[in-house]
């Protein structure tokens, strides 16, 4: 169960990234049918398709892993354990391409953009074009920020599972029972594991560290919880 889980929850966190980043790209386009697109109403219907498919999809690993001595994986030498291997290999590379293409996509959009808004109207002031102009050029290098920042560290902290997953496809079925051969795969496991978890948390930084937007409104945010947290707490004496 706790194998089926982990699965789930590493599927289910590229199936997202990558989403917002196409989201990116749909609410930068200059097509006006593109960027309704990106709407609530698709984005809840999306998250719930996504999660009964993954759900559905990462079953395997409840019958395909054991027990083993270095700890809970596909039993080496079978096709299983090959499937398992390419399975995460595929996912961790598709993932990074998307989110790379999608990014360059979202850059080109936001140069086009930047490119039609240079020229301003005769009828418009100066004084009132540069600071709207200086405002979209901040918000515009938020998005490059977050989207450079997500890639790199998507592809940082996957990096550690794709080596073990590919470490276990290439390796002989008799050389991991020797115990040097245990001890590699045991560290490259939990190293990669650990680099996942840290991925898990890593969302809340990322956009702490890239969006100023992000971080006022986070910073409102607590502000009203302590102020309901001081009415109840004032209420109850």
């Amino acid at each position: 169960m706790r194998a089926y889980l982990f699965n789930l929850s590493i599927l289910l966190s590229r199936q997202f990234i990558t989403l917002i980043s196409i989201d990116r790209w749909l609410v930068t386009s200059s097509s006006a049918w593109l960027r309704r697109q990106s709407s609530p109403k698709i984005t809840q219907w999306l998250i719930i398709g996504s999660v009964i498919f993954w759900s559905l999809y990462a079953m395997h690993a409840l019958i395909g892993y054991g027990s083993n001595p270095s700890g809970c994986y596909p039993s080496p030498g079978t096709i299983y354990s090959l499937f398992s291997s390419i399975d995460a290999i595929m996912t961790a590379v598709l993932s990074s391409v998307i989110m790379i293409i999608f990014s360059i996509l979202t850059l080109h959009n936001l140069r086009l953009n930047s490119i039609r808004r240079i020229q301003p109207s005769t009828m418009q002031h100066t004084l009132v074009t540069v600071p709207e102009r200086q405002r979209r050029s901040k918000r515009n290098t938020q998005f490059l920020r977050l989207s450079l920042l997500q890639v790199l560290v998507f592809i940082i902290l996957n990096s550690g599972w794709t080596v073990f997953a590919i470490f276990s496809a290439v390796s002989k079925p008799a050389t991991l029972g020797l115990f040097n051969t245990i001890l590699l795969v045991s560290f490259l496991q939990g190293f990669g594991i650990t680099l996942l978890y840290i991925y898990g948390v890593t969302t809340l930084i990322v956009y702490t560290l890239a969006s100023k937007i992000f971080r006022s409104e986070c910073w409102m945010m607590c502000k009203r919880w302590w102020n309901k947290a001081k009415q109840c707490f004032y209420n109850m004496f």
